[in-house]
């Protein structure tokens, strides 16, 4: 039995309640959770904001920090004592052109939600208690959480665990976008404009600042501007004409962080020719874009989702794609002989064609275990893909999520948190839903949760005011104020 904070129904209330996890398998890592943090989108799930399948009783949470406390004979990363954490993604096909590229949060067959995740194709198998028949994800409100390890990360010593836990969603979300769409390559030569500094826009401003980038943050709080301007970023009141006209044209780069709904045209006139308007929110109304708004300056409006998880595997088509300008050059340090033909190698003009990006001391610096292989020897790419087709020789480059908190950790970055007992969820999720100018992002201290523990209800929490996009499974589980009519 496993001890969690559910919602039952999509009244938005949560409570103590039962549930058991599935045994650990040959490649899972069984965590003991210290700490969940509290995203937006669990508020938005638990009453049934988004049109999509809603599951009860449902354990949100998929910012989930612990400690391993116990391994599968497979499992090759981890082991009992790590310190470790569990995003949005618990899984994937892993077979698609998606899965192959370490983007699995794209998965052409859809990933496994950490919760609200109805499947079993990919072996992951959730019971839950109290003749409720179903099988589906059980998120971080809770004591513990059984995982492949393929979608488990490190948490690095240097950064606080209760704090790390928003970075496996807030983080990873505004991360991506910025080194996707090249604030993070361009550095000082980028502006970024931050649209929200709640849980998301503050974990962005944090990023692009430690990127190099020159930073705007543009809000309808007044009150936000001290924290925003002690960061080092300039605030921007979208709701004052002359402070918006006076930053036309002047962003590379936007990252709409916002969940509530808003006029997304107030703010692509700042910016610039070739810009990118991204979004990372998740209103409930469309937007609505003016068409001259992009086209008079070549402006883009994109999405972004998260981040890979797992790591890339080097014997599938991507992966060898990726590996092949290495191992080119490669062949080209060991053509016939071994290592002792590399300095003809790279004087002959008769391999002019091959591809001489990386120097010997990259090769080595970049692929350490390959550049010194113990044979001396690579006659033909095949033998060198077939090294490369070895599990524990799994990838030339992080994935995304892993990149990002190793990130943080080399720059000091963390979210500034409020910890919380998980009594106190429901006050936390009415804060959340008022957009609490005080608090950047909840964590729950899971330690705290006991037999005893009564969660607390909130008297502000009234289910007729807010409109019900999901449909329940089963129906029974909609609360009478959404009934159909």
């Amino acid at each position: 039995m496993v001890l969690a904070v559910v919602a039952k129904d999509t009244s938005g209330v949560l409570e103590r309640f039962e549930i058991e996890r599935r045994a650990v398998g040959d490649s899972d890592v069984d965590i003991d959770i210290k700490y969940c943090g509290i995203c937006h989108s669990d508020l938005h799930q638990i009453r049934g904001e988004w049109a999509m399948p809603l599951l009860y009783p449902m354990v949100p949470g998929h910012e989930i920090a612990g400690i391993v406390r116990s391994v599968g004979p497979k499992v090759t990363k981890f082991k009992v004592g790590d310190r470790v954490g569990v995003g949005c993604i618990v899984d994937s096909c892993r077979s698609c052109d998606s899965c192959a590229k370490g983007l699995e949060q794209f998965c052409a067959n859809g990933m496994l939600g950490t919760y609200n995740s109805k499947t079993t194709k990919y072996g992951q198998k959730t019971k839950v208690l109290e003749g409720h028949d179903s099988e589906y994800t059980f998120g971080g409100y809770s004591q513990s959480v059984v995982v492949t390890e393929e979608c488990v990360v490190r948490i690095p010593d240097s950064i606080d665990l209760a704090a790390s836990a928003p970075l496996l969603c807030a983080g990873i979300t505004t991360y991506s976008p910025l080194a996707h769409f090249g604030a993070k390559a361009k550095g000082s030569a980028c502006t970024t404009g931050v649209i929200g500094f709640g849980g998301l826009g503050h974990m962005a401003v944090k990023l692009a600042l430690a990127m190099g980038n020159t930073v705007y943050v543009f809000s309808t709080s007044v009150g936000k501007k001290a924290a925003v301007e002690e960061l080092g970023a300039k605030f921007v009141c979208s709701a004052d004409k002359d402070q918006m006209a006076a930053v036309t044209g002047k962003c590379n780069f936007i990252l709409d962080t916002v969940s509530g709904n808003h006029d997304a045209n107030l703010y692509l006139s700042a910016l610039a020719v070739d810009g990118t308007f991204c979004v990372v929110g998740a209103p409930q109304a469309p937007f609505s874009i003016h068409a001259f708004s992009l086209i008079m300056s070549r402006k883009s409006v994109a999405g972004s989702l998260i981040g890979g998880i797992a790591e890339v595997n080097m014997c599938s088509p991507a992966g060898l794609q990726i590996a092949r300008p290495f191992v080119q050059t490669l062949a080209t340090f060991w053509p016939q002989g071994g290592a002792g033909g590399r300095s003809n190698a790279l004087n002959g003009k008769e391999r002019a064609g091959r591809r001489h990006k990386l120097s010997e001391l990259a090769v080595e610096k970049k692929l350490g275990w390959l550049g010194r292989h113990e044979a001396g020897s690579f006659t033909t790419f095949a033998s060198i893909f077939r090294t490369l087709s070895n599990p524990t020789l799994r990838c030339l480059t992080r994935p995304q999520t892993q990149e990002m908190l190793d990130y943080c950790a080399a720059k000091g970055i963390v979210p500034d948190v409020q910890k919380i007992s998980p009594k106190d969820v429901n006050h936390a999720m009415v804060s959340l839903s008022k957009s609490d100018p005080a608090v950047r992002r909840f964590v729950i201290d899971m330690s705290q949760l006991t037999p005893d523990l009564v969660v607390e209800p909130d008297a502000a929490i009234d289910p007729t005011a807010w409109k019900m996009l999901g449909t329940p499974v089963p129906a029974s589980a909609r609360h009478p104020a959404h009934a159909a009519k």
